[in-house]
């Protein structure tokens, strides 16, 4: 699983920084964004955790791409492939950008790839997808315009103050502000020739589901969750669980991996928390409610047999 974020028109920064960020949940091995700039495509992609290269090191790229008013990104859970900046989307091939979320199980077929996702150059230049097989949500500049395509794969769209924004999923186009949230039709290539103006054209489409002949996620090596420093471990690390498995290998006794795990608390968990953090109808304290009130005030009602307890303060008091 990949994100792919995109846009055109008169775009802001800081949206495209929040997009690429809360994709992180999506992919965590790298982050990268295309763009027009003197008329040229230029790629700006490295393998680093989003949160912190959108801030940092591809930083400048991000508000050239947001001055050039069109660009697409990408965040990356690596399957085929090595984790390094080469492999990063998106890539640039032929005088075209392009990105992808999904896994391409015949990717052989079309010729030797670092990744399978490479092999797609083909069907966008021949606008035919029919020989693939896995799914696919694709996003690419050609031709000095933004297009897009889906089948099997999730892609949205959305508008914000004139701007269209596309995203992997509608709930970040709604944290950004956009309106006016769609999901692509599959089978379907969009032209984007500016933030008012599509066009659409039905091509072959590719089979979808990531399962063909008996393959898997596994046969990839992707595991479902990421272990600290696996590809270049320190030294100082002596992470072997009690029955002597080392941190790089699961332990089916303990059924886990002996080395930390990193943190995938995202920003879907903290929009959640804040649905529940609100102002108690008992004594008016901001806090996470149950039923309209705090732990303190339920707790309160419910040692209803205890003559101790001094009297709650009301709204007004706490105000």
């Amino acid at each position: 699983m990949c994100g792919l974020v995109a846009g055109i028109g008169k775009l802001n920064s800081n949206r495209i920084k929040a997009l690429l960020s809360m994709n992180e949940d999506r992919g965590t091995d790298s982050v990268g964004i295309g763009y027009i700039m003197d008329h040229k495509i230029r790629v700006a992609k490295v393998a680093e955790r989003p949160c912190v290269a959108v801030n940092l090191t591809i930083a400048k790229e991000i508000t050239e791409a947001a001055v050039s008013g069109l660009f697409i990104g990408h965040t990356r859970q690596a399957t085929k492939g090595e984790v390094c900046t080469e492999n990063a989307h998106p890539f640039l091939m032929d005088g075209i950008a392009f990105a992808h979320n999904g896994i391409i199980i015949n990717y052989a077929d079309f010729g030797d790839y670092k990744v399978d996702s490479q092999s797609l150059i083909h069907g966008i230049k021949a606008k035919d997808f029919s020989k693939y097989k896995g799914g696919i949500a694709l996003i690419w500049i050609e031709d000095g315009k933004l297009k897009a395509y889906r089948c099997g794969n999730p892609l949205y769209r959305g508008k914000h103050n004139g701007v269209t924004y596309l995203a992997s999923e509608d709930d970040q186009l709604e944290a950004i502000g956009c309106n006016h949230i769609k999901s692509l039709a599959e089978g379907m290539i969009y032209t984007f020739l500016s933030p008012t103006q599509l066009m659409t054209e039905r091509v072959k489409k590719n089979e979808k589901g990531f399962a063909y002949k008996g393959m898997s996620w596994e046969d990839y090596n992707y595991t479902g969750h990421k272990t600290l420093a696996l590809s270049t471990p320190s030294k100082d690390i002596t992470a072997y669980c009690d029955h002597g498995i080392h941190y790089s290998q699961k332990c089916f006794t303990c059924d886990e991996f002996p080395a930390l795990r990193e943190d995938f608390h995202t920003w879907k968990d903290e929009k959640k928390k804040q649905e529940y953090v609100d102002f108690c109808d008992m004594c008016g304290k901001k806090a996470e409610l149950t039923e309209g009130y705090c732990l303190e005030c339920i707790t309160y009602l419910d040692d209803s047999t205890s003559k101790d307890l001094p009297p709650m303060p009301s709204r007004r008091e706490v105000q």
